[in-house]
C-alpha cells in the first residue's frame, strides 16, 4: 500500500497523505459555517437581472408596480 505523509502547511493545517485537509482546533466555529457559493447559472442570473428590472419600473412608476402587468391584469378582468 502506498500512503503518502502528511504536510504542514504554511497556515497551520495539515494536508494528509488522502489529499483531506485537516485544520486547527482554534477554527473549528470557522469551519462549521456553511459558506454559500453563488450561483452563477444563466437561469438564475437571468431571474435576478429580471427581479432587478422590475423594481426599477416599479420605483419609476411611483411605487405601483409594473404597468405591464397592470395592462395585463385590466385586459384579463375586461374578459370575465
Amino acid at each position: 500500500m502506498d500512503i503518502k505523509k502528511a504536510k504542514l502547511m504554511p497556515n497551520g493545517e495539515v494536508l494528509l497523505g488522502n489529499g483531506k485537509l485537516m485544520g486547527h482546533r482554534q477554527y473549528h466555529q470557522e469551519y462549521k459555517k456553511r459558506v454559500r457559493v453563488p450561483d452563477n447559472r444563466d437561469s438564475i442570473i437571468i431571474g435576478k437581472i429580471a427581479l432587478e428590472y422590475r423594481k426599477m419600473r416599479a420605483l419609476q412608476n411611483g411605487g405601483e408596480g409594473d404597468t405591464l402587468f397592470k395592462q395585463h391584469a385590466l385586459e384579463f378582468r375586461a374578459r370575465l
